[in-house]
């Protein structure tokens, strides 16, 4: 019982920081340039900036041992790919990439299985506590690892945050929870499409 009411206290904690991080953490982000980072990618090989430049990346954080979030997102993902083909010109040049902030477990073996289950093109990447914050840090992302319950088993409250880049690496969106599939295709193709010069 003791147990279960701090894990109910600490989950209440890590909210409400996370709401404070959110609030405090950067994020008059718009066209924010991004700096250098390095991460791996679940296929091997790097994963840095360099993979950002020249498309237009949707970019969720999680775990794979992430009970709800995660899951349901990566399928709004998928559907938000699935939506956006009735804009074909938007669809070869989006790349959607889930980073692990919990890089002691997600090894890229790990990162491979999970991935391909919601999308066989569904990017993912992780690295050590410190190169990961060297993204999160940039994006106003925040998470916190709770205390293990037992050997190797511990969860990680995190934002929930979508966070669309442009093709020069600059934040061009955020998208914060709740999401909805149609909110988000209607707002990446608002900001694709040209503007229109006045006559």
């Amino acid at each position: 019982m003791q147990f279960k009411v701090a894990r109910l206290w600490l989950f209440s904690l890590s909210i409400v920081l996370i709401g404070i991080g959110y609030i405090l953490w950067p994020v008059s982000v718009k066209t924010k340039q991004l700096t250098d980072f390095n991460l791996t990618q679940h296929q091997g090989g790097a994963f840095t900036l360099a993979h950002l430049k020249g498309k237009w990346s949707f970019i969720f954080f999680g775990y794979t041992h992430c009970p709800d979030i995660c899951p349901v997102t990566l399928t709004l993902l998928r559907q938000v790919k699935q939506k956006l083909t009735a804009h074909p010109e938007y669809v070869d040049d989006t790349q959607y990439i889930f980073v692990s902030v919990d890089g002691q477990r997600d090894t890229p073996e790990k990162l491979a299985k999970y991935v391909n289950y919601f999308d066989p093109q569904l990017i993912g990447a992780s690295g050590t506590e410190q190169q990961v914050n060297a993204l999160t840090r940039q994006l106003g992302i925040v998470y916190i690892r709770q205390p293990e319950a037992t050997a190797g088993q511990y969860f990680i409250d995190h934002s929930a945050t979508i966070v669309l880049i442009n093709p020069q690496g600059e934040i061009a969106e955020q998208f914060t929870a709740p999401h909805a599939v149609a909110t988000i295709v209607d707002r990446y193709v608002k900001i694709r499409q040209p503007v229109k010069e006045s006559s």
